[in-house]
């Protein structure tokens, strides 16, 4: 503490009086202003030393004295950590993170104490070390705990309610703060952006008093390094530009899944076709006739040369008219159009993972939370949904949990095929791709659309001679084969062509108007 001594010149006494030589009244204002200036300057001197650290006993003159027995400093210093920044181009901390809050509990998950962080703006210097805080963030970012307590400090970035619109956000976004087992964060009704991601730490503190240090934790205190960590996961959407060669494979479920005629439509429609032109082409007056219609039929649909059959001559043919097909349809247009910026873009999920539990460090499901809010299309094309993800190790082990089954971009429905497991972990980003052709099926498998091919016979079966042949099995008697040749050639002009260019009208399930029906699919894209 300064000492100020003031010196006052006294003039001469008389009696024990002060005698005033010169004007009384001027050596009396005088004095009183030495007087009030000295009182001033002890003020001042009194205040501008103070440690922030320091316990002042009043009953010590003003001396500093130790903590309170049994209690300890703690002292915070706060990074983002580096692998925070995975998904976001790069940004610094100070535009990522508009908020912070510290939560104290004790050892049975009790509140005890919360308090803002205060100057947590686009003007913050991170990390938050002592030589770049504030003097309030100083004060903010140390506390005083009792020693031998257990406690969980908490620290979350960006829950506060304002940062997601006043207007839109109507539910505060940490709930059940007062008891740590219950504390839980929920999803935004609005989207994340980038400034606005929720981060966390939390960690169970102890004091242990260094060997040989002074009793007075100021001279040791407890330091804690905080590492913000992500919550949130971001998973970036990308629209695969469709080719032929997919919408093929989309068409095979549904329209060719193997070489069996009851569950291969075009294998059924192509044998139906050659049934129906071989009871056209051959009489049934007779047995004979009858047991060569029989003949012809298995003949039809058997193989050729090298092993080829009518049915893999004509199914690229008609692969190619199903693809058209599917072109010429509203829905496809829709679904294969590019996304144009700034689009809505909604999610629908199975069991969202909308609330983080902040003790567990778990992402679950809540029915009656209501906060998927609608993104839009960014920039280059893609669309971006930011959510609450487990590790595959969860222990959240409901097959169903936090599954993404469809979105919708704009105007365009995109049902998934298979449901799209959200399972990455705090922090993470996924990159998809989206074929929206994944599936293709008709809505109405008995409404039928014709589509006609045409196949070689003669290349795949020899002459028409050699084919009806009794070599080929046919059986001749009152009917010769001339008959067989005349009857078949009499269908051919008129309806089925020749036979090196024999026409087939297949009918296959319709893909037009609004019986076409397409599920997509999301696949990670893989590395070569």
């Amino acid at each position: 503490m300064a000492v100020v001594l003031v010196w006052l010149k006294i003039t001469g006494m008389e009696d024990g009086r002060i005698i005033q030589t010169e004007d009384s009244n001027m050596k009396q204002n005088r004095i009183l202003n030495y007087i009030g200036a000295a009182g001033l300057l002890l003020a001042v001197c009194a205040c501008g030393k103070e440690n922030l650290n320091t316990t002042v006993d009043g009953g010590s003159d003003g001396a500093a004295t130790a903590l309170p027995e049994g209690t300890f400093v703690v002292d915070y210093s706060v990074s983002d950590g580096e692998t925070s920044r995975t998904f976001e181009g790069g940004l610094d901390a100070n535009q990522r993170i508009s908020s912070l809050l510290y939560l104290l509990y004790d050892s049975e998950g009790r509140l005890v104490k919360e308090r803002e962080i205060p100057d947590i703006n686009d003007k913050t210097t991170w990390p938050l070390t002592r030589d770049k805080m504030t003097w309030e963030q100083r004060e903010a970012l140390k506390d005083t705990l009792n020693s031998g307590s257990t406690y969980t400090a908490v620290f979350l970035a960006n829950v506060k309610k304002d940062l997601f619109g006043n207007n839109t956000q109507t539910e505060e976004l940490l709930q059940n703060k007062e008891n740590l087992t219950e504390a839980v964060l929920y999803l935004p009704q609005t989207p994340f952006t980038d400034n606005n991601m929720y981060y966390l730490w939390k960690e169970k503190l102890e004091y242990t008093q260094p060997k040989g240090a002074s009793d007075d934790s100021r001279d040791n205190p407890l330091s804690k390094k905080i590492i913000l960590r992500r919550l949130v996961s971001r998973m970036d959407i990308t629209k695969a530009e469709v080719t032929d060669g997919m919408i093929k494979d989309g068409l095979k479920e549904f329209y060719y899944p193997d070489e069996n005629a009851e569950a291969n439509k075009i294998l059924k429609a192509v044998e139906t076709a050659l049934n129906n032109f071989a009871e056209e082409a051959c009489p049934t007056e007779g047995d004979l006739w009858n047991k060569n219609l029989g003949i012809l039929k298995n003949k039809l649909k058997g193989k050729g040369v090298n092993e080829k059959t009518v049915y893999s001559e004509v199914f690229e043919s008609c692969l190619s008219q199903l693809v058209d097909k599917c072109k010429d349809n509203e829905l496809y247009e829709s679904h294969v159009a590019s996304w144009n910026k700034n689009i809505d873009v909604s999610f629908t999920y199975t069991k969202q993972a909308n609330i983080y539990n902040i003790n567990s460090l778990q992402a679950v499901h809540k029915d009656d939370i209501l906060s998927n809010p609608n993104y839009s299309v960014l920039e280059d094309g893609s669309i971006v949904t930011i959510v609450f993800s487990n590790f595959s190790n969860s222990a959240v082990s409901d097959d169903d949990f936090n599954q993404l089954s469809a979105f919708e971009v704009g105007e365009a429905d995109y049902t998934l095929d298979t449901p799209w497991k959200v399972v990455m972990g705090p922090n993470e980003m996924v990159s998809l791709s989206c074929n929206p052709v994944a599936k293709i099926a008709s809505t109405d498998p008995g409404n039928s659309m014709s589509v006609d091919v045409t196949v070689d016979m003669k290349s795949l079966f020899g002459d028409l001679d050699s084919f009806t042949s009794s070599n080929n099995d046919f059986i001749y008697d009152n009917v010769m084969q001339e008959d067989l040749i005349d009857a078949m050639n009499s269908v051919f002009s008129d309806k089925y062509g020749s036979w090196d260019a024999l026409k087939l009208t297949l009918q296959l399930p319709s893909l037009e108007n609004d019986k076409l029906a397409l599920k997509a699919s999301l696949t990670e894209p893989t590395n070569p």
